[in-house]
Protein backbone atom coordinates (compact mmCIF):
# COMPACT_ATOMS: atom_id res chain seq x y z
CA UNK A 1 0.00 0.00 0.00
CA UNK A 2 2.82 2.21 0.47
CA UNK A 3 3.66 4.67 -2.13
CA UNK A 4 7.13 6.77 -2.11
CA UNK A 5 8.64 4.19 0.30
CA UNK A 6 10.81 0.86 -2.05
CA UNK A 7 11.78 1.57 -5.67
CA UNK A 8 8.96 0.30 -7.66
CA UNK A 9 7.68 1.21 -11.31
CA UNK A 10 4.27 3.21 -11.86
CA UNK A 11 3.07 0.23 -14.10
CA UNK A 12 4.08 -2.06 -11.06
CA UNK A 13 1.81 0.15 -8.87
CA UNK A 14 -1.19 0.54 -11.57
CA UNK A 15 -1.03 -3.03 -11.57
CA UNK A 16 -1.20 -3.84 -7.95
CA UNK A 17 -3.73 -1.20 -7.51
CA UNK A 18 -6.37 -2.64 -10.18
CA UNK A 19 -6.87 -5.28 -7.53
CA UNK A 20 -8.97 -3.28 -5.65
CA UNK A 21 -12.07 -2.05 -7.52
CA UNK A 22 -11.99 -5.18 -9.09
CA UNK A 23 -12.50 -6.92 -5.74
CA UNK A 24 -9.32 -9.13 -5.95
CA UNK A 25 -9.37 -9.61 -9.78
CA UNK A 26 -6.27 -8.40 -11.79
CA UNK A 27 -6.09 -8.42 -15.08
CA UNK A 28 -2.71 -8.52 -16.85
CA UNK A 29 -1.80 -4.64 -18.25
CA UNK A 30 -1.18 -4.54 -22.13
CA UNK A 31 -0.22 -1.50 -24.44
CA UNK A 32 -2.26 -2.69 -27.34
CA UNK A 33 -5.55 -4.96 -27.07
CA UNK A 34 -5.90 -6.26 -30.43
CA UNK A 35 -4.67 -5.74 -33.92
CA UNK A 36 -6.31 -6.55 -37.42
CA UNK A 37 -5.34 -6.95 -40.69
CA UNK A 38 -6.91 -5.23 -44.13
CA UNK A 39 -9.29 -7.63 -43.96
CA UNK A 40 -10.73 -7.38 -40.41
CA UNK A 41 -8.90 -10.47 -39.60
CA UNK A 42 -7.73 -10.42 -35.32
CA UNK A 43 -3.51 -11.27 -36.14
CA UNK A 44 -2.85 -10.75 -32.52
CA UNK A 45 -4.72 -10.27 -28.94
CA UNK A 46 -3.26 -9.97 -25.91
CA UNK A 47 -4.45 -12.29 -22.77
CA UNK A 48 -6.91 -9.85 -20.81
CA UNK A 49 -7.88 -13.48 -18.52
CA UNK A 50 -8.38 -12.06 -14.61
CA UNK A 51 -6.37 -13.97 -11.79
CA UNK A 52 -7.92 -13.49 -8.08
CA UNK A 53 -4.86 -12.70 -5.66
CA UNK A 54 -6.91 -11.67 -2.83
CA UNK A 55 -10.66 -12.65 -1.82
CA UNK A 56 -13.25 -9.85 -2.49
CA UNK A 57 -14.27 -9.07 1.10
CA UNK A 58 -10.40 -7.92 1.63
CA UNK A 59 -10.09 -5.92 -1.28
CA UNK A 60 -13.41 -3.83 -0.58
CA UNK A 61 -11.96 -3.05 2.85
CA UNK A 62 -8.71 -1.30 0.82
CA UNK A 63 -10.75 -0.29 -1.42
CA UNK A 64 -12.87 1.77 1.41
CA UNK A 65 -9.48 3.13 3.06
CA UNK A 66 -8.69 4.55 -0.13
CA UNK A 67 -12.17 6.37 -0.58
CA UNK A 68 -11.21 7.67 2.66
CA UNK A 69 -8.09 9.06 1.80
CA UNK A 70 -10.29 11.16 -0.73
CA UNK A 71 -13.19 12.06 1.78
CA UNK A 72 -11.26 12.89 5.34
CA UNK A 73 -7.14 12.44 3.85
CA UNK A 74 -4.39 13.79 2.03
CA UNK A 75 -6.56 13.89 -1.22
CA UNK A 76 -9.99 15.49 0.18
CA UNK A 77 -9.09 18.38 -2.12
CA UNK A 78 -10.71 15.97 -4.94
CA UNK A 79 -14.35 16.47 -3.81
CA UNK A 80 -14.05 20.38 -4.37
CA UNK A 81 -13.12 18.98 -8.48
CA UNK A 82 -15.53 17.06 -8.44
CA UNK A 83 -14.36 14.18 -7.99
CA UNK A 84 -16.49 12.41 -5.18
CA UNK A 85 -16.34 9.36 -6.22
CA UNK A 86 -12.98 8.42 -6.98
CA UNK A 87 -10.34 6.49 -4.35
CA UNK A 88 -6.36 6.48 -4.14
CA UNK A 89 -3.50 6.81 -2.43
CA UNK A 90 -0.86 10.38 -2.12
CA UNK A 91 2.53 9.37 -1.77
CA UNK A 92 5.76 11.79 -1.04
CA UNK A 93 9.23 10.02 -0.81
CA UNK A 94 11.63 10.89 1.85
CA UNK A 95 12.85 14.72 1.41
CA UNK A 96 10.09 15.40 -1.00
CA UNK A 97 12.17 13.88 -3.75
CA UNK A 98 9.01 12.79 -5.47
CA UNK A 99 5.26 12.66 -5.91
CA UNK A 100 2.79 10.22 -6.75
CA UNK A 101 -1.16 9.41 -7.03
CA UNK A 102 -2.51 6.69 -7.73
CA UNK A 103 -6.21 6.74 -8.04
CA UNK A 104 -9.38 5.28 -9.63
CA UNK A 105 -13.07 5.56 -10.64
CA UNK A 106 -14.91 2.28 -11.09
CA UNK A 107 -13.88 2.03 -14.76
CA UNK A 108 -10.84 3.58 -14.63
CA UNK A 109 -7.79 3.36 -12.72
CA UNK A 110 -4.52 6.08 -13.43
CA UNK A 111 -1.02 6.71 -11.46
CA UNK A 112 0.81 9.95 -11.82
CA UNK A 113 4.92 10.62 -10.64
CA UNK A 114 5.97 13.83 -10.12
CA UNK A 115 9.50 14.14 -10.10
CA UNK A 116 13.14 14.62 -11.28
CA UNK A 117 14.96 12.19 -13.23
CA UNK A 118 18.02 13.64 -11.62
CA UNK A 119 17.23 12.75 -8.31
CA UNK A 120 16.75 16.20 -7.59
CA UNK A 121 14.05 16.78 -4.81
CA UNK A 122 10.65 17.99 -5.84
CA UNK A 123 9.87 19.71 -2.50
CA UNK A 124 6.28 19.53 -2.89
CA UNK A 125 3.95 16.62 -1.13
CA UNK A 126 1.85 14.26 -3.26
CA UNK A 127 -1.05 16.53 -1.77
CA UNK A 128 0.25 19.71 -3.04
CA UNK A 129 1.74 18.18 -6.40
CA UNK A 130 0.33 15.22 -8.34
CA UNK A 131 -3.17 15.27 -6.84
CA UNK A 132 -4.04 18.44 -8.61
CA UNK A 133 -2.58 17.54 -11.87
CA UNK A 134 -3.90 13.98 -11.49
CA UNK A 135 -7.64 15.29 -11.31
CA UNK A 136 -7.33 17.74 -13.91
CA UNK A 137 -6.69 14.51 -15.92
CA UNK A 138 -9.72 12.68 -14.87
CA UNK A 139 -12.27 15.27 -15.04
CA UNK A 140 -11.89 15.41 -18.64
CA UNK A 141 -12.97 11.71 -19.16
CA UNK A 142 -16.37 9.96 -18.78
CA UNK A 143 -15.73 8.54 -15.76
CA UNK A 144 -18.74 6.21 -13.69
CA UNK A 145 -19.75 7.65 -10.38
CA UNK A 146 -21.32 4.44 -9.35
CA UNK A 147 -20.70 3.05 -5.87
CA UNK A 148 -18.88 -0.38 -5.56
CA UNK A 149 -20.98 -2.63 -3.54
CA UNK A 150 -19.62 -4.51 -0.49
CA UNK A 151 -19.61 -7.83 -1.24
CA UNK A 152 -20.41 -11.07 1.15
CA UNK A 153 -18.18 -11.10 3.83
CA UNK A 154 -18.34 -7.67 4.83
CA UNK A 155 -20.08 -6.34 7.85
CA UNK A 156 -20.71 -2.47 9.29
CA UNK A 157 -21.03 -1.87 12.68
CA UNK A 158 -21.23 1.53 14.81
CA UNK A 159 -17.94 2.03 16.86
CA UNK A 160 -17.01 4.72 19.17
CA UNK A 161 -13.86 6.40 17.59
CA UNK A 162 -11.69 7.00 20.89
CA UNK A 163 -11.38 3.43 21.16
CA UNK A 164 -12.83 1.33 18.64
CA UNK A 165 -15.14 -0.58 20.81
CA UNK A 166 -19.05 -0.87 20.05
CA UNK A 167 -20.90 2.28 20.38
CA UNK A 168 -23.43 2.43 23.04
CA UNK A 169 -25.13 5.32 24.36
CA UNK A 170 -23.49 7.82 26.11
CA UNK A 171 -19.97 6.93 23.92
CA UNK A 172 -18.65 9.15 21.37
CA UNK A 173 -19.42 9.10 17.90
CA UNK A 174 -20.61 7.34 17.05
CA UNK A 175 -18.54 6.21 13.40
CA UNK A 176 -20.06 3.85 11.28
CA UNK A 177 -16.96 1.10 9.93
CA UNK A 178 -16.55 -1.56 8.29
CA UNK A 179 -14.78 -5.40 8.98
CA UNK A 180 -14.63 -8.59 7.93
CA UNK A 181 -17.08 -10.80 8.71
CA UNK A 182 -15.94 -12.69 12.12
CA UNK A 183 -13.44 -9.97 12.70
CA UNK A 184 -16.10 -7.07 14.09
CA UNK A 185 -15.17 -5.88 17.81
CA UNK A 186 -17.10 -7.13 20.43
CA UNK A 187 -16.54 -5.43 23.38
CA UNK A 188 -18.54 -2.42 24.12
CA UNK A 189 -16.92 1.30 25.15
CA UNK A 190 -17.99 0.58 28.12
CA UNK A 191 -18.54 4.61 28.78
CA UNK A 192 -15.12 5.11 29.21
CA UNK A 193 -14.03 7.20 25.87
CA UNK A 194 -12.84 10.28 25.76
CA UNK A 195 -15.79 12.55 24.15
CA UNK A 196 -15.40 13.47 21.12
CA UNK A 197 -18.12 15.02 18.92
CA UNK A 198 -19.54 12.96 16.01
CA UNK A 199 -18.38 15.80 13.72
CA UNK A 200 -14.71 15.41 14.44
CA UNK A 201 -14.55 11.56 13.11
CA UNK A 202 -15.75 12.79 10.08
CA UNK A 203 -14.48 16.25 9.42
CA UNK A 204 -12.28 16.28 5.67
CA UNK A 205 -9.09 17.41 5.42
CA UNK A 206 -6.06 15.73 6.86
CA UNK A 207 -3.04 17.15 5.15
CA UNK A 208 0.92 15.58 4.25
CA UNK A 209 3.25 17.75 6.47
CA UNK A 210 4.65 20.84 5.09
CA UNK A 211 6.62 20.46 2.31
CA UNK A 212 9.44 22.63 3.86
CA UNK A 213 9.55 23.14 7.89
CA UNK A 214 12.04 25.53 9.30
CA UNK A 215 15.10 23.34 9.27
CA UNK A 216 14.75 21.85 6.01
CA UNK A 217 14.49 25.66 5.00
CA UNK A 218 17.53 26.38 6.67
CA UNK A 219 19.53 23.56 4.85
CA UNK A 220 18.26 24.63 1.55
CA UNK A 221 19.16 28.35 1.95
CA UNK A 222 22.77 27.07 3.22
CA UNK A 223 23.18 24.41 0.11
CA UNK A 224 22.34 27.44 -2.24
CA UNK A 225 24.75 29.71 -0.58
CA UNK A 226 27.19 27.61 0.62
CA UNK A 227 27.40 24.09 -1.66
CA UNK A 228 25.60 20.69 -1.18
CA UNK A 229 28.08 19.21 1.73
CA UNK A 230 27.27 22.65 3.86
CA UNK A 231 25.67 21.23 6.77
CA UNK A 232 23.12 23.29 9.72
CA UNK A 233 23.06 23.79 13.33
CA UNK A 234 19.92 22.23 15.12
CA UNK A 235 17.26 24.75 14.86
CA UNK A 236 17.33 26.65 18.04
CA UNK A 237 16.94 29.82 15.90
CA UNK A 238 15.14 30.87 13.11
CA UNK A 239 16.61 31.39 9.73
CA UNK A 240 15.48 34.60 8.16
CA UNK A 241 16.15 35.31 4.43
CA UNK A 242 16.20 38.96 3.54
CA UNK A 243 16.59 39.86 -0.58
CA UNK A 244 17.51 43.22 -1.03
CA UNK A 245 17.83 44.78 -4.29
CA UNK A 246 21.56 44.87 -5.38
CA UNK A 247 22.34 46.37 -9.30
CA UNK A 248 21.38 43.51 -11.76
CA UNK A 249 21.31 40.87 -9.00
CA UNK A 250 19.56 40.55 -5.77
CA UNK A 251 21.82 40.21 -2.23
CA UNK A 252 20.60 37.49 -0.52
CA UNK A 253 21.09 38.25 3.57
CA UNK A 254 20.59 35.24 5.65
CA UNK A 255 20.44 36.33 8.90
CA UNK A 256 18.95 34.39 12.76
CA UNK A 257 16.20 35.67 14.92
CA UNK A 258 16.48 34.59 18.16
CA UNK A 259 13.14 34.48 20.53
CA UNK A 260 13.39 34.07 24.42
CA UNK A 261 10.52 33.42 26.61
CA UNK A 262 8.92 36.62 26.64
CA UNK A 263 8.85 36.23 22.81
CA UNK A 264 11.10 39.34 22.16
CA UNK A 265 13.00 39.30 19.31
CA UNK A 266 16.58 40.71 17.94
CA UNK A 267 19.02 39.67 15.60
CA UNK A 268 22.50 38.74 15.82
CA UNK A 269 25.20 40.15 13.65
CA UNK A 270 26.34 36.50 12.63
CA UNK A 271 24.26 36.93 9.33
CA UNK A 272 26.08 34.57 5.85
CA UNK A 273 25.98 36.36 2.86
CA UNK A 274 26.08 35.58 -0.46
CA UNK A 275 24.87 36.62 -3.83
CA UNK A 276 22.48 34.32 -6.25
Amino acid sequence: MPLGVTGVTLRELVSAYSVFPALGQQAPLHLVREIRDERGKTIYKADEKTRKVCDPPLAWLIHDLLRGVVLRGTASRLPDDGLDHVAGKTGTTSDYRDAWFIGYAPDLITGLWLGSDSGRPLRLSAAEAAVPVWASYMNKLPLSNADIPPPNGVVFRDVDPSNGGLWEPGCSGPVREAFLEGAEPTPGCRGESIRIPPQVAFSRGNPEPPAIDEQKARDWVNQLLNGEGQQTAPIETRPVVIVRPHGRFPEIVIEETHEDHKGKKWKSHKGKKGRR
